[in-house]
């Protein structure tokens, strides 16, 4: 059974600008890759689990559900055998706003050895920005996946994508997705 978990929105700060009251409000979700906001999709075999891991363990913020934890897929050996995909898909929720956003995956130091990762941010009323990330490159750090994107419902990746690339010892991690307004 999916558990229903949206990190709602944290008021981040608000300044002042000029000589008028122009008050901008940033908010913050954390979408997690167990809630209903998350969907799996490929052979379970092929899905690796380490509980009460990514960016909301203990200490690092106001979460530490069982619903956050870090999942990865290898690479197949039989290049584009067994693909895996997931989708964070928030598009009915209240995140969903008529204004620009930046959007990011979370990389912990211990997985996200993949050179490629195959992204698509769901923004626009149906338009998609498919890009590549090296994961490798991160350690403990948001990586952005797209800055300045309106209406943002969602994002997707794939263990193998367009080509299917990743080499069989390379990791592919699927951890907490953030959106900023």
């Amino acid at each position: 059974m999916k558990h229903k978990f949206l990190f709602g929105a944290l008021l981040v700060g608000a300044l002042s600008v000029g000589f008028g009251a122009s008050v901008a409000f940033a908010q913050v979700w954390i979408f997690a890759n167990g809630g209903s906001y998350y969907t799996q999709y490929g052979s379970t075999s092929d899905w690796y689990k380490v509980s009460n891991d990514g960016y909301c363990i203990s200490g690092r913020g106001p979460c530490g559900s069982t619903l956050w934890y870090y999942k990865w897929t290898h690479g197949s050996p039989n290049a584009c055998a067994s693909v895996q995909y997931a989708e964070w898909d928030w598009y009915g929720s209240s995140a969903v706003k008529l204004y620009p956003g930046d959007t990011y995956a979370w990389i912990d130091n211990s997985s996200g050895t993949v050179e490629l990762a195959y992204y698509t941010v769901n923004y626009n009323y149906g338009s998609g920005k498919s890009l590549r990330r090296a994961q490798s490159s991160y350690s403990e750090a948001w990586m952005p996946l797209g800055t300045d994107l309106y209406r943002t419902t969602g994002v997707w990746l794939w263990d193998e994508g367009w080509g299917c690339s990743p080499e069989p010892n390379e990791e592919v991690e699927y951890d907490e997705i953030k959106l900023e307004i």
